[in-house]
């Protein structure tokens, strides 16, 4: 995270420079003056250069919003599996119970996520509304298959 800031601080301090060497070329300007071939072309780089450092800027932004984001997800992932005990269904499948009244099962990949996905009944057992992962129960003994589009994201 901290290179991250360090990153902005320095994109900052570069955009300040780049404005104040672009407002020096257009200072040196009288209403009548025309520019030089050398000055259109150092304008042209400073515009280029400005472009790319604002560029630089959003996408160090979005970093640190996303390491924001990623944060909050593991905060809420420690206090969800602070909140429940790891269980087992009739089958042998590992879920989270929470602790409170009355008790709640929550899918445990999500909540590594950081999400509170209570499992919800389904016509072969119940089902994770987030990652569509189904717990069958013993009625159904054939085993529980992850949706291909979940696969590859765990």
């Amino acid at each position: 995270m901290a290179a991250a800031f360090g990153a902005a601080e320095s994109t900052t301090k570069e955009l300040a420079d780049v404005r104040i060497a672009y407002g020096g070329i257009l200072d040196d300007l009288s209403a009548g003056d025309r520019l030089s071939g050398a000055q259109i072309a150092e304008l042209k780089a400073l515009r280029r250069q400005l472009a790319l450092s604002e560029r630089h800027s959003l996408e160090t932004q979005e970093a640190i919003i996303r390491l924001g984001e990623k944060a909050l997800a593991e905060d809420r992932a420690v206090t969800l599996r602070q909140s429940h005990d790891l269980v087992r269904t009739d089958l042998g499948a590992p879920v989270l119970q929470s602790r409170e009244d009355p008790s709640i099962t929550i899918c445990p990949v999500c909540a590594e996520r950081g999400l509170r996905a209570p499992l919800q009944p389904h016509q072969r057992g119940t089902q994770c509304p987030s990652c569509k992962f189904t717990y069958q129960n013993q009625a159904n003994d054939a085993p529980a298959e992850l949706p291909e589009s979940t696969m590859s994201g765990r």
